[in-house]
């Protein structure tokens, strides 16, 4: 069984997700990275054709990955962070900060 959790759960579990949702996630890297290593194969050698697929499909890519990044975790130290500095400015002002809260 732990040989079974290690295989198909333990690393989706660690970047958020369930092992369908990392199956579609790594099938659509893998398949747009394919569709745009073919065409910068045909760019090779036909330069006037797919100029920027290849840059584009990195770039999407490295967007994509950097947004599933943000846990949870660097979301709630981005919240405190936030509180902690308007508790800050407010009593530097002069305020007394009251229910102090922040919509991310």
């Amino acid at each position: 069984m732990q040989l079974i959790h290690r295989l198909f759960r333990e690393h989706p579990e660690s970047v958020g997700e369930s092992y369908l949702e990392h199956l579609s996630e790594a099938s659509y890297f893998g398949v747009r990275m394919l569709v745009a290593g073919l065409a910068c194969l045909v760019h090779a050698v036909l330069p006037c054709l797919f100029k920027t697929t290849g840059r584009s499909a990195i770039s999407e890519l490295h967007t994509k990955m950097l947004v599933k990044r943000a846990t949870h975790r660097e979301w709630a130290i981005l919240r405190a962070v936030r509180s902690d500095l308007n508790v800050a400015l407010l009593s530097f002002r002069g305020h007394q900060p009251v229910g102090v809260t922040w919509a991310l």
